[in-house]
């Protein structure tokens, strides 16, 4: 097994990340912003999608079907 150990400037500076990898705390804050963003994204995706929803389940079932898997 082998043993990481960190210094003391480090230990106080950075946190885990969802990975488990450490980073500062400004990074931390734009991994969020960038899934935010994305996740509004494919929301404004699907609120397109029903808006008119009897063309897009019609013209573009496809796509439908591989959103609704994701």
């Amino acid at each position: 097994m082998v043993n990481y150990s960190l210094n003391n400037e480090q230990e106080r500076d950075e946190v885990p990340n969802t990975y488990g990898f450490f980073v500062s705390p400004n990074e931390i804050e734009t991994e969020e912003s960038v899934k935010a963003s994305v996740a509004r994204r494919q929301e404004q995706k699907w609120l397109d999608m029903f808006a008119d929803w009897a063309l897009s389940i019609e013209l573009r079932f496809d796509k439908v079907k591989t959103r609704c898997r994701n």
